[in-house]
């Protein structure tokens, strides 16, 4: 990616397991910010395997509202998830534990 644009810089932030607030809460403070943020989320939950990288587009009190991908169309479909969930996936599954934004 550096080598097409090299004005674009992204920065990763880990968080352990017992920390989901605290990715929950970064996640809100670069909303707040308007600032691009990514996560990856479980696909367990939803019949799935492994994890999927989606943007965070929206944080509501109850949930996120993710880019889960763009359809053929240039649909883009959304995926909200409760905060609870959000967090309980986080605690409970191995893996995603990063998010990713650029650096400004």
């Amino acid at each position: 990616m550096k080598a097409k644009c090299p004005e674009v810089s992204f920065l990763k932030e880990s968080f352990a397991k017992g920390d989901e607030d605290k990715r929950l809460a970064r996640i809100e403070e670069f909303i707040s910010e308007q600032r691009p943020v990514v996560v990856s989320l479980t696909n367990k939950p939803y019949g799935g395997e492994g994890w999927h990288i989606m943007a965070v587009v929206n944080a509501t009190a109850a949930g996120l509202t993710l880019l889960d991908y763009i359809d053929k169309a240039g649909n883009e479909i959304i995926k909200t998830v409760s905060k609870a969930d959000f967090v309980k996936y986080h605690n409970q599954y191995p893996g995603g534990d990063d998010i990713a934004y650029l650096e400004l």
